[in-house]
């Protein structure tokens, strides 16, 4: 359940803060705010899963640096925060211009708070508020599931269960298979027509059976309706319709073998029964296969739009949803297996931007039996991920070969000599001094020793990062641009930062 942005900025409680928007004006009329958190802690970003309203006394960016504060904005716009509201006439006196400019380029509403901001009663406000109208939709949405489920056992269909959704919502409402192809669907009154542009975004969620997202239910809501509830409502429904789909499209040996194939390979399962397995599933078990791992980050994870994606090229995929993680294993032509994961791996990125889910694309396995190895080498990928990243990240697993290849030698005393003796005195300075270094050095390196882009990775001035290589080259013993010392120190450094994370 989330509420208005425009509905906080007038409530009683917010208004007697004397809320000013600052930046992001704009953005503010549909923004939606699922709850309101306050905080002084700088590196909170991490922390906040997306809709907050994050509310500080300025205390913390009082004493921060205009760079410091910028990389603030934008930590907490990548987490997809609803807005920033912040006080000013204590220890920030006034919201310095650099926030300000920072928050709009990255659209994110900033709120000058002029007044003492009484910031437990706010989010004790705007919180209960929240929670009150949750349980309202929530029992009516309860009604609704009643409805639907009398329906069915009525001998209502997969059609006339859209019509009673549509009607509700009010939306159009429509069942698509994996493909992405309409199963059925119902138009909401008065509406048979596309929907306008003044309809609100779509929602989509998942319809499973025994574990395998097999369809997905797609809500438009009209703008007379209400989103939060089409989307307590799409929540409720899905596992109703999957009833319904059931008696309409009952699984087959194919699709019954292929979750099987799935349990097996996370079960460990070898030999001929994961070979047998794989032929009933419609795929050959000496092709060449991708493992796509899949993880929530926060509420509204749908997987449906995923598995039409990794189905698009592939020659066959089958698509398992566990608890809290998605499994997706894809045939690939053997000629072409490279260039299909590549375009995989880049169409993943392109079509999950900023949901609530980070995907892991595995490295290519040589047969089903290897399919185990790659689903491990996979899952480690995910933990070696970056702290803190985002919803709609998509990781190569390709990326993190130097990482992967040390967390299992980690032990090994050979491993930390060559950091040691190609790096030791520029990690020593880092240690001595808190200063980037080693990150630099290895992003300068990654980037084909670019500097602009590796300023551009690390919001550093151009002359700043210049400052940090002429430091780095001291260190190193030169410039190893046009050497042979470069494979070398990428190595090294990239084993440094592992060391140095774990």
């Amino acid at each position: 359940m989330n509420i208005e942005l425009e509905e906080v900025l007038s409530h009683e409680a917010f208004r007697r803060a004397g809320p000013v928007i600052r930046a992001g004006a704009a953005f503010v009329p549909g923004r939606q705010v699922r709850w309101v958190h306050s905080s002084e802690v700088m590196d909170i970003a991490p922390l906040l899963s997306g809709g907050e309203l994050l509310l500080t006394g300025g205390v913390e960016l009082a004493a921060a640096s205009a760079k410091q504060r910028r990389q603030y904005i934008r930590d907490l716009a990548a987490r997809s925060i609803a807005a920033l509201g912040i006080e000013s006439g204590g220890p920030l006196k006034t919201i310095p211009a650099d926030l300000i400019q920072t928050a709009e380029a990255y659209e994110l509403p900033l709120i000058e708070l002029r007044k003492v901001a009484p910031f437990v009663q706010i989010a004790q406000s705007i919180n209960s508020l929240l929670v009150t109208r949750s349980v309202d939709l929530l029992r009516q949405a309860d009604v609704l599931s009643q409805n639907l489920a009398a329906e069915l056992a009525n001998g209502g269909g997969l059609k006339e269960l859209l019509q009673l959704l549509a009607r509700q919502i009010p939306a159009d409402v429509t069942v698509l298979d994996g493909a992405g192809t309409v199963i059925e669907q119902a138009m909401a009154p008065a509406a048979a027509e596309t929907r306008s542009e003044g309809d609100l975004p779509p929602l989509e969620f998942d319809i499973s059976q025994r574990g395998t997202v097999t369809a997905s239910l797609r809500l438009c809501p009209k703008r007379d309706g209400d989103s939060s509830w089409a989307q307590v409502v799409g929540d409720r429904a899905a596992s109703i319709l999957a009833l319904a789909l059931h008696g309409r499209h009952a699984p087959d040996l194919v699709d019954v073998a292929g979750k099987e194939l799935v349990r097996s390979i996370l079960g460990g399962v070898q030999g001929q029964r994961l070979r047998q397995l794989c032929r009933t599933a419609g795929m050959d078990p000496d092709d060449q296969f991708v493992v796509v791992l899949g993880r929530p980050l926060g509420a509204g994870c749908r997987w449906a739009g995923v598995e039409r994606l990794v189905r698009k090229h592939q020659t066959k995929a089958i698509v398992y949803v566990q608890q809290q993680e998605m499994v997706a294993v894809a045939a690939l032509p053997a000629k072409r297996s490279r260039a299909r994961r590549a375009t995989l791996l880049s169409e993943l990125k392109a079509g999950v931007v900023d949901q609530p889910q980070v995907l892991v694309v595995g490295p290519v396995s040589a047969g089903i039996a290897d399919a185990a190895r790659s689903l491990a080498e996979t899952r480690l990928t995910f933990d070696l991920a970056p702290a803190g990243t985002g919803p709609g990240s998509v990781i190569d697993a390709d990326a993190f070969v130097i990482e992967r290849l040390a967390s299992q030698a980690s032990g090994d005393e050979a491993i930390h000599h060559v950091v040691d003796e190609l790096l030791g005195g520029l990690i020593a300075h880092d240690d001595a001094r808190r200063s980037r270094l080693l990150e630099t050095l290895d992003e300068w390196l990654a980037s084909g020793c670019n500097t602009a882009e590796t300023a551009r990775v690390m919001h550093l001035e151009r002359q700043s990062l210049y400052n940090r290589l002429e430091k780095i080259f001291e260190l190193i013993g030169g410039d190893p641009r046009g050497t042979d010392r470069l494979a070398g120190l990428h190595l090294a450094a990239r084993l440094g930062r592992y060391l140095r994370s774990s």
